[in-house]
């Protein structure tokens, strides 16, 4: 009798230290030139949304590496970032647009998104 419940505590124990990584969510990682004025958590938004939060930033050469969490959302490998103002005073906001067709796995790195060329106007001088 004691050694069955001697077992049960053993499983029981085994069991709880298990339970977290049941709700363990991924995070992800994406490339910026700046911080945007972005903090750690601030929220993170896929169509209005709001899905998880910011987790960390940290400078990596010349660019800064958001950490950040989606919830139980998967995004795909081909998905954009942008940082937005959230509200009046200027929070900010993570916003993510999702695209591409395969997944993008946790701890994956979403690059530094490559600016459009500049375009130049110009206009016809006065003689």
């Amino acid at each position: 009798m004691g050694l069955v419940v001697v077992l049960m505590i053993v499983a029981f124990g085994q069991t709880m230290t298990s339970v977290p990584m049941l709700f363990a969510q991924p995070s992800y990682y994406g490339q910026f030139a700046d911080t945007g004025q972005l903090n750690k958590g601030d929220k993170v938004r896929i169509a209005g949304v709001n899905v998880g939060v910011v987790q960390g930033l940290k400078i990596d050469g010349d660019h800064v590496v958001i950490k950040f969490s989606t919830g139980s959302n998967t995004i795909g490998t081909e998905s954009r970032l942008a940082i937005k103002t959230d509200t009046i005073l200027g929070k900010k906001v993570l916003e993510i647009e999702p695209r591409g067709t395969q997944a993008l796995r946790p701890n994956g790195v979403l690059p530094l998104a490559k600016a459009p060329p500049r375009t130049r106007f110009m206009t016809p001088s006065s003689t």
